[in-house]
């Protein structure tokens, strides 16, 4: 939201105009650029958010869709988080299974070699 707008000509995403403010809002989704007035942002408001090391602007139409994919990704992130969990457990059964497999194996090998040594 910080960024300076371009000299090349960015229109108002509310009123289509070039001019007619020096305050100026990014939406960091669409790279649309808005007059702070015409997004009902006051001069207060506005002074208060150029000061802001991590603030995050979105025009209204990217804000509603930011609204449906916010809980979306949030349940992906739980779903990966599950996944991740199970991951691991598998992986940690696998090498306790492997070390019975070896286990097992050695018995076998003892067992088959003591049986050729008493034939």
């Amino acid at each position: 939201m910080s960024r300076s707008r371009s000299e090349s000509k960015d229109k108002c995403g509310v009123c289509s105009k070039v001019t007619g403010s020096d305050t100026w809002l990014a939406c960091e989704l669409c790279d649309g650029w808005f007059h702070s007035k015409c997004v009902n942002v006051k001069d207060d408001a506005y002074k208060i958010l150029q000061e802001l090391e991590t603030c995050h602007w979105y025009c209204s139409q990217c804000n509603v869709k930011l609204g449906k994919i916010i809980p979306t990704m949030v349940k992906l992130h739980d779903r990966i988080q599950d996944v991740d969990n199970r991951v691991a457990k598998m992986e940690n059964d696998m090498t306790v299974h492997i070390g019975n497999v070896i286990k097992i194996k050695q018995d076998i090998t003892e067992k088959m070699t003591g049986r050729k040594q008493h034939d």
